[in-house]
Protein backbone atom coordinates (compact mmCIF):
# COMPACT_ATOMS: atom_id res chain seq x y z
CA UNK A 1 0.00 0.00 0.00
CA UNK A 2 3.03 2.72 1.04
CA UNK A 3 3.82 2.33 -2.57
CA UNK A 4 0.91 3.40 -3.94
CA UNK A 5 0.45 6.11 -1.98
CA UNK A 6 0.17 9.03 -4.38
CA UNK A 7 3.82 11.60 -4.13
CA UNK A 8 4.79 14.64 -5.02
CA UNK A 9 5.79 14.18 -8.75
CA UNK A 10 9.53 14.73 -9.32
CA UNK A 11 9.18 17.92 -11.58
CA UNK A 12 6.73 19.69 -8.86
CA UNK A 13 9.26 18.61 -6.65
CA UNK A 14 12.68 20.10 -8.39
CA UNK A 15 10.12 23.36 -9.51
CA UNK A 16 8.80 23.59 -5.81
CA UNK A 17 12.94 23.03 -4.33
CA UNK A 18 15.22 26.35 -3.72
CA UNK A 19 18.92 26.29 -3.87
CA UNK A 20 20.60 28.83 -1.78
CA UNK A 21 24.15 29.81 -2.41
CA UNK A 22 26.70 32.47 -0.95
CA UNK A 23 27.19 35.36 -3.08
CA UNK A 24 23.47 34.67 -4.78
CA UNK A 25 21.28 37.33 -5.66
CA UNK A 26 17.43 36.41 -4.87
CA UNK A 27 14.81 39.04 -3.88
CA UNK A 28 13.60 38.29 0.04
CA UNK A 29 10.15 39.02 -0.97
CA UNK A 30 9.49 36.30 -3.28
CA UNK A 31 11.41 33.68 -1.38
CA UNK A 32 9.11 34.61 1.79
CA UNK A 33 6.11 33.95 -1.11
CA UNK A 34 7.77 30.63 -2.66
CA UNK A 35 8.10 29.24 1.41
CA UNK A 36 4.66 30.05 1.61
CA UNK A 37 3.20 28.57 -1.42
CA UNK A 38 5.37 25.63 -0.65
CA UNK A 39 3.68 24.71 3.00
CA UNK A 40 6.15 26.44 5.18
CA UNK A 41 4.31 27.91 8.29
CA UNK A 42 5.64 32.06 8.68
CA UNK A 43 6.05 31.97 12.58
CA UNK A 44 8.60 34.91 14.81
CA UNK A 45 10.73 32.46 15.58
CA UNK A 46 11.18 29.15 14.08
CA UNK A 47 11.23 26.51 16.50
CA UNK A 48 10.23 22.90 14.58
CA UNK A 49 10.51 21.69 10.62
CA UNK A 50 8.47 23.28 8.04
CA UNK A 51 8.91 26.61 9.82
CA UNK A 52 10.63 30.00 8.78
CA UNK A 53 10.99 32.96 9.92
CA UNK A 54 12.38 36.47 8.37
CA UNK A 55 13.66 39.55 9.93
CA UNK A 56 14.80 41.99 8.54
CA UNK A 57 18.27 40.84 6.43
CA UNK A 58 17.67 37.69 8.33
CA UNK A 59 15.79 34.76 7.28
CA UNK A 60 15.57 31.59 9.34
CA UNK A 61 14.02 28.10 7.81
CA UNK A 62 13.97 24.64 8.71
CA UNK A 63 13.44 22.01 5.94
CA UNK A 64 12.61 18.17 6.60
CA UNK A 65 15.67 16.77 6.04
CA UNK A 66 18.40 18.50 7.56
CA UNK A 67 19.44 18.26 11.68
CA UNK A 68 19.44 22.06 11.87
CA UNK A 69 17.82 25.04 10.74
CA UNK A 70 19.56 27.69 8.27
CA UNK A 71 20.13 31.24 9.07
CA UNK A 72 20.57 32.74 5.92
CA UNK A 73 21.34 36.30 5.81
CA UNK A 74 21.00 39.35 3.04
CA UNK A 75 23.00 42.26 2.19
CA UNK A 76 20.34 43.93 0.16
CA UNK A 77 19.67 40.81 -2.05
CA UNK A 78 22.65 39.24 -1.87
CA UNK A 79 23.11 35.98 0.14
CA UNK A 80 26.40 36.97 2.22
CA UNK A 81 25.99 33.71 4.83
CA UNK A 82 24.46 30.58 5.23
CA UNK A 83 25.22 28.91 8.56
CA UNK A 84 23.28 26.49 10.62
CA UNK A 85 22.23 27.48 13.86
CA UNK A 86 20.69 25.77 17.42
CA UNK A 87 16.89 25.60 17.38
CA UNK A 88 17.48 25.79 21.40
CA UNK A 89 19.40 28.44 22.14
CA UNK A 90 18.54 30.84 18.28
CA UNK A 91 22.88 30.49 18.06
CA UNK A 92 24.90 30.40 14.93
CA UNK A 93 27.06 27.32 14.40
CA UNK A 94 28.65 26.14 11.17
CA UNK A 95 28.93 28.28 7.67
CA UNK A 96 27.09 26.56 4.76
CA UNK A 97 28.49 27.88 0.98
CA UNK A 98 24.88 26.07 0.38
CA UNK A 99 21.07 25.34 1.55
CA UNK A 100 18.46 23.23 -0.69
CA UNK A 101 15.10 23.53 0.68
CA UNK A 102 12.65 21.39 -0.68
CA UNK A 103 8.78 21.84 -0.02
CA UNK A 104 6.88 21.72 3.24
CA UNK A 105 4.52 20.01 1.81
CA UNK A 106 3.49 17.83 -1.43
CA UNK A 107 1.06 20.47 -3.06
CA UNK A 108 3.19 23.42 -4.04
CA UNK A 109 0.56 25.81 -4.37
CA UNK A 110 2.64 28.58 -6.84
CA UNK A 111 2.65 29.08 -10.55
CA UNK A 112 2.56 26.93 -12.32
CA UNK A 113 0.54 24.33 -10.77
CA UNK A 114 -2.25 26.34 -9.32
CA UNK A 115 -3.25 27.21 -12.63
CA UNK A 116 -3.61 23.51 -13.76
CA UNK A 117 -5.26 22.66 -10.20
CA UNK A 118 -7.85 24.59 -11.15
CA UNK A 119 -8.02 22.97 -14.63
CA UNK A 120 -8.30 19.75 -13.59
CA UNK A 121 -10.92 20.58 -10.73
CA UNK A 122 -13.25 21.96 -13.43
CA UNK A 123 -12.40 19.19 -15.93
CA UNK A 124 -13.34 16.44 -13.33
CA UNK A 125 -17.07 16.68 -13.93
CA UNK A 126 -18.07 13.67 -13.33
CA UNK A 127 -16.62 14.63 -9.58
CA UNK A 128 -18.52 18.21 -9.62
CA UNK A 129 -20.65 17.96 -6.37
CA UNK A 130 -17.89 16.02 -4.41
CA UNK A 131 -14.91 18.83 -5.48
CA UNK A 132 -17.30 21.42 -5.23
CA UNK A 133 -16.04 22.71 -1.74
CA UNK A 134 -12.40 22.19 -2.40
CA UNK A 135 -13.04 24.47 -5.91
CA UNK A 136 -14.72 27.22 -3.98
CA UNK A 137 -11.62 27.04 -1.77
CA UNK A 138 -8.98 27.39 -4.14
CA UNK A 139 -11.14 30.33 -5.77
CA UNK A 140 -10.87 31.82 -2.49
CA UNK A 141 -6.85 31.81 -2.41
CA UNK A 142 -7.73 29.60 1.18
CA UNK A 143 -4.93 27.34 2.39
CA UNK A 144 -6.38 24.04 2.48
CA UNK A 145 -6.27 21.29 5.27
CA UNK A 146 -6.02 17.63 3.52
CA UNK A 147 -5.53 19.05 0.03
CA UNK A 148 -2.48 15.63 -0.45
CA UNK A 149 -5.63 13.82 -0.34
CA UNK A 150 -6.43 14.91 -3.69
CA UNK A 151 -2.36 15.15 -5.35
CA UNK A 152 -3.37 11.96 -7.84
CA UNK A 153 -5.93 14.47 -9.49
CA UNK A 154 -4.41 17.95 -8.67
CA UNK A 155 -0.62 16.49 -10.46
CA UNK A 156 -2.78 14.76 -12.99
CA UNK A 157 -0.94 11.10 -12.11
CA UNK A 158 -0.73 8.69 -9.36
CA UNK A 159 2.48 6.84 -9.98
CA UNK A 160 3.82 7.57 -6.48
CA UNK A 161 7.48 6.03 -5.40
CA UNK A 162 7.48 4.87 -9.43
CA UNK A 163 8.06 7.75 -10.38
CA UNK A 164 11.56 8.13 -8.73
CA UNK A 165 12.47 4.71 -9.25
CA UNK A 166 14.26 3.42 -12.59
CA UNK A 167 13.65 -0.22 -14.07
CA UNK A 168 12.81 -1.25 -9.40
CA UNK A 169 12.71 -4.52 -8.73
CA UNK A 170 9.59 -5.55 -6.63
CA UNK A 171 9.57 -8.63 -4.49
CA UNK A 172 5.87 -9.12 -2.80
CA UNK A 173 5.31 -12.16 -0.46
CA UNK A 174 1.45 -11.96 -0.14
CA UNK A 175 -0.24 -10.35 -3.09
CA UNK A 176 -3.67 -10.54 -1.63
CA UNK A 177 -4.14 -7.06 -1.22
CA UNK A 178 -2.52 -6.02 -3.77
CA UNK A 179 -4.76 -5.40 -6.22
CA UNK A 180 -7.44 -4.30 -3.83
CA UNK A 181 -4.78 -1.39 -2.78
CA UNK A 182 -4.36 -0.62 -6.40
CA UNK A 183 -7.61 -0.52 -7.26
CA UNK A 184 -8.81 1.40 -4.37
Amino acid sequence: AALLVPLIPPHALELGTLHFKVGQEQQPSEIVAHLIDCGFGRVPAVDGLGQFSMRGGILDIYPFGTEDPFRIEFFGDEIETIRHFDISTQRSRSNCEEAIIPPACEVVLNSPFYEDYTERLNAAEEHAKALAPLRDQFELGQTLEGLENYMALLYDRDHGLFEYLKDPIIFVEEDDDLYPEAEK
